[in-house]
């Protein structure tokens, strides 16, 4: 019901129309700012003042929306409490783990798991960033950026799809082929424009094409992000010519398998053929501060928020 993608439709007004940013200053420099050019460059910026005070005027801005954000949150929670109840769900947490098909005890051990276990990992992994960077503290505007700044190659669009093919090979010409055609059909709305969703995202129509959104900054940080969105168009295609239309969509539990083992599959690709061991320290690196903070500190992090809201 339409009714029910309110808060989420209302979010998306806010971030995307409403929201505008000033330009900030460092050192006497004007620099202009988005949320697309906060979430995609500013804050994986090398320069440390750039990255900090960009931070802080894009936090500066969220915050004069916080009230009506909180409230629009707190509709979700509260709507999904209410159909939780319609449909004799002893829990919120039950009734949004049912179409999943995934049970209360192992939605909860995999939170734990990460809080427990990977937890420290991460903690270590940002202790070794301050020291490498000799910051004067780590703080949540750092948390992202790359091990090696003297290492920061610039990548195409065209040139992108040569590590994309590339990096698949080992999926075979059948998989490659499929997910190359979204350069030539147009699948990929790359330009960052003002008022865009920010992040990326793909959409999968059934047995149709996919519709892919990012916004490209001709880094190879972006080959990232697009060879992950492409393993979602990829498993989009390959379900809905394999199953009907109420059936095709993944769970949202697994939904993020395909797309995350493309990126392991460039990571592989960048730091066993290179002879550049600068380029395998970005991969490495990369293999954290994008693949496995995004799916297993990002998301994870909001789920164990989720599960506080709404036990």
């Amino acid at each position: 019901m339409p009714v029910l993608q309110g808060p989420s439709r209302l979010y998306g007004q806010v971030i995307g129309a409403d929201l505008s940013f000033d330009d900030f200053t460092v050192n006497g420099q004007a620099y202009p700012l988005s949320f697309s050019l906060y979430e995609d460059y500013y804050a994986f910026h090398h320069n440390t003042d750039i990255r900090r005070t960009a931070f802080d005027a894009f936090s500066k801005q969220l915050r004069k929306y916080q009230d009506t954000l909180a409230a629009n949150y707190l509709n979700k929670v509260t709507s999904e409490k209410v159909l939780a109840d319609l449909y004799g769900f002893d829990s919120v947490i039950d009734y949004l783990l049912y179409n999943q098909e995934v049970s209360r005890e192992m939605f909860n051990r995999q939170i734990d798991l990460i809080m427990t276990k990977f937890g420290p990992v991460v903690q270590k992994y940002l202790k070794f960033l301050k020291n490498e960077h000799q910051l004067d503290q780590l703080t949540f505007a750092d948390r992202l950026i790359d091990i090696d700044f003297d290492y920061t190659p610039k990548v195409s669009i065209a040139q992108s799809k040569d590590y994309i093919k590339n990096a698949l090979a080992p999926l075979g010409n059948s998989y490659q082929n499929m997910i190359l055609k979204g350069f030539n059909e147009r699948w990929i709305d790359f330009t960052a424009n003002k008022g865009k969703e920010t992040g990326a995202f793909c959409a999968q129509p059934y047995q149709k094409k996919p519709k892919i959104l990012l916004s490209w900054q001709n880094t190879l940080s972006d080959v990232y992000t697009l060879i992950h969105e492409l393993g979602h168009a990829g498993q989009g295609i390959l379900s809905s010519e394999a199953n009907t239309y109420l059936d095709f969509n993944p769970s949202t539990y697994i939904v993020e398998t395909a797309s995350t083992f493309n990126e392991l599959l460039l990571t592989d690709y960048l730091s066993t053929t290179s002879q550049n061991n600068q380029q395998k320290r970005f991969a490495l690196g990369k293999l954290f501060n994008n693949t496995y903070f995004h799916n297993f500190v990002t998301h994870l992090l909001e789920a164990a928020f989720q599960q506080k809201v709404i036990n």
